[in-house]
């Protein structure tokens, strides 16, 4: 037996099992070895990130890693399948899929773009979006592909629309620009 006969409530996720029972929860790798002996105030989990806390603190454990998580962050919030937002005292930050982080600028905030599938799964981007419409654009590993002055940054199929005073340029998943941004629309 892995867990003692009880009422369980089992999660299967990305990597492994997450299992609840009398409201405190305990994760298992897919070869059945616990993360810990420990178990855990709360739990979230969506795509790559699993969320623990303990203690009224919280870590991420990207599940592809077999590695401890650093319980450190205040609050968080899992806002795309490789993106996560943590919170610590007044600071917070933008977490990729590779545990690389960014801090975010006071009032900035970030939005998820995610496109069709690539030979079945979804690519993702996150626009942070600072005051007076800076925006920068990452890929799911932390690096920047765009970054300036736009009113908008959206995407078509693998391309990126920017918009700025109401015309509209594209760019690639690169950052290269392709149609400057001189048009009324771009479909």
């Amino acid at each position: 037996p892995v867990v003692p006969k009880a009422e369980w409530e089992i999660y299967q996720v990305q990597e492994g099992w997450l299992m609840k029972q009398n409201g405190r929860f305990r994760f298992f790798f897919k070869d059945l070895t616990p993360l810990s002996r420990d178990t855990f105030d709360e739990a979230l989990y969506r795509g790559n990130w699993l969320a623990l806390s303990l203690n009224g603190k919280w870590a991420l454990l990207d599940q592809r890693a077999n590695a401890f998580p650093e319980f450190i962050y205040d609050s968080v919030n899992l806002i795309g399948n490789t993106f996560a937002v943590g919170k610590r005292e007044d600071a917070t930050f933008l977490i990729f899929q590779n545990m690389e982080s960014i801090k975010l600028a006071q009032a900035a905030s970030a939005q998820i773009l995610s496109t069709g599938s690539l030979r079945d799964s979804i690519i993702e981007y996150a626009v942070v979006r600072n005051p007076r419409n800076y925006k920068m654009l990452y890929d799911s590993n932390g690096k920047q592909i765009v970054s300036g002055q736009y009113n908008d940054i959206s995407m078509i199929g693998p391309y990126f629309i920017l918009e700025r005073d109401g015309k509209k340029g594209l760019a690639d998943s690169t950052g290269n620009i392709l149609l400057q941004i001189i048009f009324d629309g771009i479909g």
